[in-house]
């Protein structure tokens, strides 16, 4: 149900690196004056140039817990690019100090959203998500208990041929001594034949009436939910709002499934950093809720819009009040992925005052083709970010190649080379 990682991939000097998801900027020059110890490394993260600091940075890997601090300090340097790139290395190591300055930085971070995708032919195949939030996603055993509150995000889902419901099991998360302290929670299948179950309303009740017991919830996923187990389109979700309402120290909202007329209510949330709504089909009056929402602090917003085939009711004209207001003032990423309209998306955030604040624009796993890409290529405005994501779209390698020039990292993976019957469509509709 989501894109993948193409396994065709030009080979070019600046095709991205593994840790390319969060970077932007063009790859560094070798630094010049190569000077030795710590105490060089030290130096090099005093150059005026971006690039010398990101080498510096690099090379204090090897030096042990110096060159590990020396790292956890970039966290907070000035340049964001810096603190991403540091991000990111630190995320690569096990030692307890970076795990924790992850989990105090960033509970979430863009590479997380590519780690888990594979795609074979035309199938999209999808598992159950291995990591949420930068915590590993463990199902939750009653026997085990909880044992890593901090660093694990507990899964509950059903299957065909189980429960109806997985109250019992969350009746026994609330008995556990340590609940209090579990920052993260993950919702698989809620009903054994989610077709007919009420949508996720028993998710948001639970959640609701345990607001006393889960005192430190700081994550939820509502839908880890995979093709074999229901179609994407078919997922129902009423009335989320009551979740931000009951955890006001919520940071990360994930929702898979939007067929539904009514998600959220007009409130204001002073905590949530990242909102993820994951559709086959956007509903336009879902899209205008969102607009209601109040969110200072929101960092990262997702919206995958989908295909009119498939319940999305959404135009650009929609929107408009996102591209051109200042619903969230904080927004670094906004993504407007999985749309069968990405072309006519591209044609309006060129003109739009959005792209003078976010780092990132993910206009992924739509139907972008190289007319769209090339208003990309001649926006002088697009260098300014620090990434473009467009994998997963149907942009050839001769186009490929012209935006991998361009100072913004371009991250073009899995990209599409067939249409049917000369239509381009999105990679999640069903």
């Amino acid at each position: 149900m989501t894109s993948t990682v193409g396994e065709n991939m030009t080979n070019n000097q600046n095709e991205p690196r593994e840790f390319d998801a969060v970077l932007g900027g063009q790859t560094p020059p070798i630094y010049n004056a190569v000077l030795g110890g710590i105490e060089g490394i030290k130096r090099r993260l005093s150059s005026q140039f971006i690039e010398d600091r990101e080498d510096a940075l690099q090379d204090a890997l090897q030096y042990g817990e110096s060159g590990l601090d020396l790292i956890i300090q970039a966290l907070q340097d000035k340049s964001g690019r810096l603190r991403r790139y540091a991000c990111v290395l630190l995320s690569e190591r096990n030692e307890p100090q970076a795990i924790a300055a992850l989990q105090s930085y960033k509970p979430w971070f863009l590479k997380e959203r590519w780690e888990l995708e594979k795609r074979i032919g035309s199938t999209i195949i999808r598992w159950h998500s291995k990591k949420f939030a930068n915590r590993k996603v463990e199902e939750y055993d009653p026997q085990v208990g909880i044992t890593d509150p901090i660093g694990t995000a507990y899964a509950f889902r059903t299957d065909r041929d189980g429960d109806d419901f997985i109250a019992d099991k969350l009746a026994l998360l609330l008995e556990d001594p340590q609940v209090c302290k579990v920052e993260a929670l993950v919702f698989g299948m809620w009903h054994s034949d989610v077709f007919e179950s009420d949508s996720s309303q028993n998710i948001v009740n639970f959640l609701v009436n345990s607001q006393d017991q889960l005192t430190n919830l700081k994550a939820v996923f509502i839908g880890d939910v995979t093709d074999n187990e229901s179609m994407i389109s078919q997922m129902s979700h009423n009335y989320i709002s009551p979740v931000l309402e009951a955890y006001p120290n919520l940071e990360i909202l994930k929702i898979r499934g939007g067929n539904t007329h009514r998600m959220f209510n007009p409130i204001r949330h002073e905590k949530l950093k990242a909102l993820i709504i994951e559709t086959g089909g956007l509903r336009q009056e879902s899209l205008l809720q969102l607009y209601s929402l109040q969110l200072p602090a929101l960092e990262h917003l997702e919206i995958w819009l989908g295909s009119l085939n498939y319940g999305c009711t959404c135009s650009v004209e929609d929107l408009i009040p996102l591209l051109y207001g200042d619903l969230f003032p904080n927004l670094i990423y906004l993504g407007l992925r999985n749309s069968e309209y990405t072309n006519a998306i591209v044609h309006e955030i060129v003109q739009t005052p959005v792209l003078q604040k976010i780092q990132v624009l993910d206009i992924s796993l739509g139907n972008l083709n190289d007319e769209g890409a090339e208003i990309l290529l001649n926006s002088p405005i697009i260098n300014q970010l620090d990434m473009l994501n467009i994998s997963e779209t149907y942009v050839t390698d001769e186009m490929l190649e012209l935006l991998w020039q361009m100072d913004v990292r371009v991250i073009a993976e899995g990209s599409r080379f067939y249409e049917y019957e000369g239509d381009r469509y999105c990679t999640v509709a069903e």
